[in-house]
């Protein structure tokens, strides 16, 4: 079996105007994603999807890395993942089993494209194999644990949003730390409090601040969600680095920071 075509479909969905929310990020008004089909010889075809900038990651897709997996077999998917990584390095890195990545190959959009085309190529082992695609990754369970996303409600109408996610079952959720009425401590906690008595005592709760806070926000926030008032509640921040993170969980060593 040989890859014989790679393509890229550039996709950018507007988001109705009544259903668009405000998240920590800003408010969403599209949804952008890039669609990656393999095409392989024996008729096999692999879907995947890459994040970015759906046209550059288009571009990269079929005027870079293409034609490295052009030929290749499917079923060798480390080897044509180490061949778009390593890029013009790829040979003495196959070589050698040493990866030797390229400058360009590391990070950005073309990380984005490259995890695309293995996400297709992966598709089309599993369809080769005939068994799922998880359990083609190596599977270690038959189920995975799911909690619901949402959250922006603004003040006690978070009461509501959060109930709903319990009584379609779901075991643990998440909220944003910015709501539609805007970020304040004070607004934050009012929120909480509301997803709280929506989801009851037994539902494990979650807050995501998308890296939007600095340091000391972030812990008085968080001792602001003692879970001594909310019971089962938990604060989650996210910094993005490391020592910045250990400041929030010593600060705060109740509520775990990720």
């Amino acid at each position: 079996m040989k890859i014989v075509k790679v393509s890229a479909i550039p996709i950018s969905a507007p988001v109705p105007e009544e259903k668009r929310h405000r998240t920590d990020l800003g408010t969403k008004v599209k949804s952008d994603a890039t669609l990656i089909r393999v095409e392989t010889d024996n008729g096999l075809t692999g879907t995947g999807a890459a994040l970015g900038t759906p046209p550059i990651a288009a571009a990269i897709v079929e005027h870079e890395l293409a034609a490295e997996c052009v030929d290749e077999d499917p079923m060798f998917s480390e080897r044509i993942y180490q061949k778009m990584y390593n890029g013009s390095r790829s040979r003495p890195a196959l070589e050698r089993g040493i990866t030797q990545a390229d400058e360009s190959r590391r990070r950005g959009v073309v990380m984005e494209a490259i995890a695309g085309i293995d996400i297709a190529v992966w598709d089309v082992k599993a369809q080769a194999l005939g068994i799922p695609l998880y359990q083609a990754l190596g599977a270690v369970r038959s189920s995975v644990r799911g909690y619901a996303s949402g959250g922006w409600a603004p003040g006690d109408e978070a009461e509501a949003e959060l109930a709903g996610y319990a009584a379609k079952g779901f075991t643990a959720a998440k909220m944003r730390v910015v709501g539609r009425d805007g970020f304040s401590i004070s607004n934050c906690a009012r929120r909480v409090k509301a997803a709280r008595r929506g989801l009851g005592p037994n539902v494990e709760l979650m807050i995501d601040a998308h890296g939007s806070l600095e340091v000391a926000t972030a812990i008085k926030l968080a001792k602001s969600l003692s879970p001594t008032t909310l019971p089962g509640s938990r604060s989650r921040s996210r910094p993005t680095i490391t020592p910045v993170r250990r400041r929030c969980a010593s600060a705060v060593r109740q509520i775990p920071s990720a």
